[in-house]
Formats: C-alpha cells, sequence, structure tokens
C-alpha cells in the first residue's frame, strides 16, 4: 500500500532524520559515489546542469530601509511592495487593473448585502499550517475593531462582518449593497496568522506568500521561497534587497554586478551612464507607463491657503511643462487629475495652463498686494530625498516670480509623516499610486477622512456638496450612472484644486541581462519577482 505524500505541516514538524529513516539514509550511502562522480562531472562541465537546478538569489537594491513588515501597518508604497511578497490577500489586480482571484477561488453575490467567497485548496502557511476559513474570518475580525490600523478603518464602514461557512467557504455581509468592485476592493487584505498554534493571537507574524522572510538587518532584507507555494515554488531560490541610500554607491554596486535589479529607484538624471555600450552588455532598461500620481498638496486650512483663488494662482504660476521635461526628461506625462488617462473612470478636466500673468492677476483680485517684492510666504515641506527636494526647490523658484516666497523644509520620513498627520506644513510634495475602484477618492478628498480618522484627506479639504457626491458614487450600482457622478467629483476638484497635479510617473527598472522574465504591473510593485528566472 503507497503511503500518502505528507502534508507541508507534517513535514515541517516532522523532519526526516537518518535515525527515523534508516532504510532512506542507507539508500542515500549506497547512491554517494554516484553522486560524487556527477557533481565532478558538471563542475567539469562535462555535464549540463539546468540553471533552474542550480541555487539561485537575486540582490534588488532598495533607496530607502522600509521602517516595518507588518503588514498591518505597512504605509509607504515600498512597504507595501515587500509586505505583498509575504502576505497575499483573497484577491489581487491583474495588469489590466481588473480584480481577480489571489487566495480565493471565486465569489458569489447571494443577497444585496452577502456575498458567499469560496477559498483556494491546497494552500499553506510558511510554518506549515493550513489556510483556512477560521484564519481568514480571525484577520478581518481584527481589522473590523475601531482599534484597527488606519489603514484598514474603511472596512468597516462596508463590511458589517463575516462567518465561517464552512473549512473553505467565508460568508460576507455588507451594511448595504455596493458596487461588486468596491466590495472585492475590501477583500484586499493581507491575510496572516501567528506562528504557533492556529488560533494564536500574539507573536511573530507568518504568511503564505511566496517568500518568506528569513534576516532583517539595517543593511540587507533576505527572503527565501516558499517551498508548498500555492502555485508552485518560486525559481528563484532567496531575494536579497540590499539597502543603498546613496545613488552614487548604488550605481557604483549596479556597474560591477553586484546588483540585479533597480526598480524605480534611481534617479533620471544618471541614466545616461547605463547607455554605454559596456552597460548595455550587462543591464536592460525597461520602461511603462504607470499610474504613479506626484502632486502638490495645499493644506486648505492655512488662512492663504483656504483662498480658492491663491491655489488657482499657484496652478497657474507654475510651469509644469518645463518641470517634467527637466527632472523627468519627459519619462512621465502631464497629470490633470488623480486618475491617469488608462484608468476606466478617468475624465478630461481643463488643463492648468502656465500663465504666470493670469497668476499675478487672481493674487491681486484676492487682495495680496506686492510689497517689498513679495506678497507672502509659505513653507513647502517634503522628505528627504534628493529628487523631491529639487522638485520642491524648483516649484519655489517659479513661485518667486509671482511674488511668492517658499522655505523648502525638508524632513526625515518620520518627520514628514508626522507633519502631513498633523497638518503641520503649508505646501507638501507627495506621490501615490492610483488604481482600483474610483472610491479611493473619498480616501483623498471627504471631509471625514483626515489623517487622524484613517483617511488621506492630507489637505484637509471639505465641501459637503463634495461629500454628498462621494458618498452616492460610493453606492450607486448602475455603472454608467455612477461613471458620471465621479466625472462631476473630478471636475469639482479641478476647479478646486485642493491637489495641483503635476504629473504621472513612468515605471523605470534597470535588469541584468542574466534575469529573465521581469515584466512591470501597473501598481509598480514587486509581482514580476514571483516568476523571475536566472539564465
Amino acid at each position: 500500500m503507497r503511503r500518502p505524500k505528507p502534508t507541508p505541516e507534517a513535514r515541517i514538524r516532522a523532519p526526516v532524520t537518518p535515525h527515523q529513516e534508516p532504510r532512506r539514509f542507507l539508500m542515500f550511502r549506497s547512491f554517494q559515489p554516484l553522486l560524487l562522480c556527477a557533481f565532478l562531472l558538471g563542475g567539469l562541465g562535462l555535464i549540463h546542469l539546468p540553471a533552474h537546478a542550480q541555487p539561485t538569489r537575486l540582490t534588488i537594491a532598495l533607496g530607502t530601509a522600509p521602517q516595518t513588515l507588518d503588514p498591518r501597518f505597512a504605509v509607504s508604497p515600498g512597504e507595501r511592495h515587500l509586505t505583498e511578497l509575504i502576505y497575499e490577500s483573497l484577491v489581487t489586480q491583474n495588469e489590466a487593473l481588473q480584480w481577480v482571484p489571489q487566495l480565493a477561488e471565486r465569489w458569489e453575490l447571494v443577497r444585496d448585502t452577502e456575498y458567499l467567497v469560496t477559498l483556494k485548496p491546497g494552500v499553506w502557511f510558511h510554518d506549515g499550517t493550513a489556510f483556512t476559513a477560521e484564519r481568514v474570518k480571525a484577520v478581518f475580525d481584527a481589522l473590523l475593531e475601531p482599534s484597527a490600523p488606519a489603514r484598514f478603518q474603511r472596512l468597516a464602514d462596508l463590511l458589517a462582518s463575516c462567518e465561517v461557512e464552512d473549512e473553505r467557504t467565508v460568508r460576507f455581509f455588507l451594511h448595504e449593497p455596493l458596487p461588486e468592485s468596491l466590495f472585492l476592493s475590501t477583500l484586499q487584505v493581507p491575510i496572516f496568522k501567528f506562528r504557533g498554534t492556529p488560533n494564536s493571537k500574539s507573536g511573530v507574524l507568518v504568511g503564505s506568500g511566496p517568500f518568506r522572510q528569513v534576516s532583517h538587518n539595517s543593511a540587507e532584507l533576505v527572503f527565501r521561497r516558499h517551498w508548498y507555494y500555492r502555485d508552485g515554488s518560486p525559481d528563484v531560490k532567496e531575494l536579497h534587497f540590499q539597502i543603498v541610500p546613496e545613488v552614487e554607491t548604488r550605481i557604483r554596486r549596479l556597474l560591477n554586478g553586484s546588483i540585479d535589479i533597480v526598480n524605480n529607484a534611481f534617479p533620471i538624471k544618471e541614466l545616461a551612464k547605463f547607455r554605454t555600450p559596456t552597460a548595455q552588455s550587462k543591464f536592460t532598461l525597461l520602461e511603462e507607463i504607470a499610474a504613479t500620481y506626484r502632486y502638490l498638496v495645499f493644506n486648505t486650512e492655512h488662512p492663504i491657503l483656504q483662498e480658492v483663488q491663491v491655489r488657482q494662482a499657484i496652478g497657474r504660476a507654475l510651469h509644469r511643462e518645463e518641470l517634467v521635461a527637466f527632472l523627468t526628461k519627459n519619462h512621465a506625462r502631464l497629470a490633470s487629475g488623480v486618475f491617469p488617462p488608462e484608468h476606466a473612470f478617468h475624465v478630461t478636466t481643463q488643463n492648468l495652463v502656465y500663465a504666470p500673468e493670469s497668476a499675478v492677476a487672481l493674487l491681486e483680485d484676492a487682495g495680496f498686494r506686492l510689497t517689498e517684492e513679495q506678497r507672502f510666504q509659505l513653507r513647502l515641506t517634503t522628505s528627504n530625498d534628493k529628487e523631491q527636494i529639487r522638485l520642491a526647490r524648483l516649484i519655489a523658484d517659479q513661485l518667486a516670480w509671482v511674488g511668492i516666497e517658499v522655505n523648502v523644509t525638508p524632513q526625515s520620513s518620520g518627520k514628514f509623516r508626522n507633519a502631513l498627520a498633523g497638518g503641520d506644513y503649508d505646501l507638501a510634495v507627495l506621490q501615490d499610486r492610483v488604481q482600483g475602484d474610483p472610491d479611493v477618492l473619498r480616501a483623498f478628498f471627504h471631509s471625514s477622512q483626515t489623517p487622524e480618522k484613517g483617511g488621506r484627506n492630507f489637505a484637509r479639504y471639505r465641501n459637503l456638496e463634495l461629500d454628498a457626491l462621494l458618498e452616492s458614487g460610493r453606492y450607486e450600482q448602475n455603472r454608467a450612472q455612477r461613471r458620471e457622478i465621479y466625472q462631476q467629483v473630478q471636475r469639482m476638484l479641478a476647479e478646486a484644486l485642493p491637489h495641483l497635479p503635476l504629473w504621472y510617473g513612468n515605471n523605470l527598472a534597470l535588469v541584468s541581462r542574466r534575469v529573465s522574465g521581469y515584466r512591470f504591473h501597473p501598481a509598480g510593485d514587486f509581482h514580476a519577482f514571483r516568476t523571475l528566472r536566472v539564465n
């Protein structure tokens, strides 16, 4: 009788040793001479060993170190991209930004406010325990609590509860009927467990993604492939993420071959160094349009910036085309709003035109006269990233031409976040990747979505008419009517300008020629690392 194949859980908890399996150990001993010959011949090149059989590792450069790899508290795009390699969600978005199953197998609308989600079979956590409906319920129960991290507080507005139907089925209950795309966006939550028993409520977090974290220090993160990953173990054995803040060091390591991949982590102005014949023999430069939204945010509680005429004047005083050409070398597209043209709910609005004379007239009409070559002073707060500082200083230079004195105040990542959250700034340069359901506009602009309430309304913009439209769009079931609502929302924002859109940045990557299978995802994340091959 054939013995059944052990589960990952059984293998991890009861590893095979020579003392436990003497017969298997003796068989190994009897094949040792043959294995030694194969090793020697392979080393001499007389036997070809396939590339995928070799232990492989890739080294990826990161410009900044993540503050956390806990998926509940990951805030920055870099932190989220790293955690998505360790933890997966019930659904994800494909390259066309459509919702597709990840840990879920399918979903079904049972009633207007009730969905049945069936989970994929054969999914294992990194510690060998099985993925079940009980684990899904435990995660969502925790994130629906009032004490949940700010990133997930919107879930409680949409989801009422979830219940276990059976081992592979979860029933979700909504407060009100929702468009399917909005419901699916609530399922994009990292599923995790605590190491130990399936019902542990504290300790080390464990995921089920293609890689698991094995070490973490100030210089490097090391991820190792998950042998029992649901879609098959990745070909790459280890990912080494090196923290290299200095641009010059990053370039030197790239050129000497000690780094394999840099994804959106190098200055555009340095691209010329990778267009030489020597560099091109080692690396491929890949580029694709993306949904990276760069913008200037106004603190609308500021006594000067609360005036819409002032915000419009600043919009006309900035030569955005010049900024794009100078800073990105045209590796970006001028932005007209939050959504890029390829987004299903994008609407064409009247684009801001560089018109400094009109800007001066608006400032004069608002009562800000030129006195001793200036009208007023503002602070422009930014992170201490060198490219962000360059952008901030160019903005300050352009605004000086219309009499607005801008003091650029770079801050560390932590202080910058705190300044945004507390409203301790006048202007700030930000960047977001915006895709998925248009309800994201609610997080950016609804008056209830200020940072202290878990939202991203850093502008602290308040408009009751806009609030009503955002609420209506959230629950509208008819797609055509929903689209019309969000078109109206975007036109109102283009007029009120709580954000000044700058550009949509392209995805750029330098990839070693020994790596194949690299492709971009619109979210700019690390999806490609799941399927990379080393030649």
